[in-house]
């Protein structure tokens, strides 16, 4: 039977390292650290911290980049699905033939799907048409444009061409709106 350590994995093998986070330690690094001499129990320690540490950074940046990649793939599915549903309403409104509805239906279905997909990742996709603008909405937004319309006593966002998009509460995609705004304002 194999002994095991805290870095032997279940099946008796030694873990499998990605070369790109491998640390190799060296004579002439131990040798670095007490000047010459022969490593001390201390200097040993010291700079095995200081490899897991360096090992622990890289670990750390690979994570963000994967987290920085998964963001970017969920804002695009999510604005896929934003997109998909204008479009399923916009079809719903019109006359369809009998012989669509079936399929008509199919994709409603799916859709939903997709929007379950979404909130079990913790994504939010925001629609801002009919919000009245405010500050806080603005960091949130880029304006496109800004349509004047008489009798418009407030700002209001008139169309979202781009949702909001939000991760665990964390922005991952700024909209892109158009907002009315009164003749005597802009």
């Amino acid at each position: 039977m194999p002994e095991f350590s805290s870095t032997t994995e279940i099946d008796g093998t030694e873990p499998a390292v990605h070369e790109e986070f491998k640390i190799e330690e060296s004579e002439e690094e131990l040798n670095c650290l007490s000047f010459g001499k022969k490593c001390t129990g201390f200097s040993e320690a010291y700079l095995l911290i200081q490899k897991k540490q360096l090992e622990k950074n890289k670990l750390l940046k690979e994570i963000a980049r994967l987290g920085h990649e998964q963001d970017k793939t969920l804002a695009f599915f999510g604005s896929e699905v934003f997109d998909l549903e204008k479009l399923l309403q916009d079809i719903g409104q019109k006359e369809v033939a009998k012989e669509h509805l079936l399929e008509l239906k199919g994709l409603e279905i799916i859709l939903k799907r997709m929007w379950a997909a979404l909130h079990e990742r913790d994504v939010d996709v925001l629609d801002m048409s009919g919000k009245l603008v405010n500050d806080e909405m603005l960091k949130s937004v880029q304006v496109l444009k800004y349509i004047n319309e008489p009798g418009v006593s407030e700002p209001i966002i008139k169309e979202t061409k781009t949702p909001v998009i939000y991760r665990e509460g964390r922005l991952i995609q700024m909209g892109l709106v158009i907002i009315t705004v009164g003749e005597n304002e802009n």
